[in-house]
């Protein structure tokens, strides 16, 4: 039996933390301890990696689940690709926002970052209550002063 076979491991992402859930009392702490330190450091080390602000301030208003916050990021004709349709413009993000996360509940971490195609790549990884997860994605950020014009996510 491995050691977290014993524990209910609860992940909060948002908060980059990591609980622990004793279920049994076959291990010493010292044990459980030295397991939440090493999935604490791998997960900070994930979260090292540096956004530009906009695209920060996009993944933490994501987090918050708030669909004006994400709109009012965007350029006023920005225009986000996400499932093969097109949202253009800050109403439709918003309503985009509205509906991905009133329909799902997730969480993101972004872990990569790079360009291609003079894109800002972000690739981060969902965990969440949709099909398929959990997934990693990749977004693809066209930045305009300190606005998103465009972004597309995919897999």
């Amino acid at each position: 039996m491995s050691l977290f076979s014993q524990y209910n491991i609860l992940l909060y992402p948002a908060y980059s933390s990591i609980r622990v859930v004793y279920l049994e009392a076959s291990h010493p702490r010292t044990e459980i301890e030295a397991s939440v330190a090493k999935a604490e450091a791998r997960q900070e080390n994930q979260m090292t990696i540096k956004l530009p602000k906009a695209i920060q301030a996009y993944f933490d208003a994501d987090r918050k689940g708030s669909p004006d916050t994400v709109a009012a990021l965007f350029t006023s004709s920005g225009r986000v690709k996400d499932k093969g349709e097109t949202h253009r413009g800050r109403d439709a993000i918003r309503q985009w926002v509205a509906d991905e996360s009133g329909q799902y509940s997730y969480s993101v971490e972004p872990f990569f970052i790079g360009t291609e195609n003079d894109k800002t790549q972000v690739t981060a990884h969902l965990v969440g209550t949709f099909p398929g997860s959990p997934i990693d994605l990749r977004y693809f950020f066209v930045l305009s002063g300190d606005k998103i014009a465009e972004l597309e996510i995919t897999v």
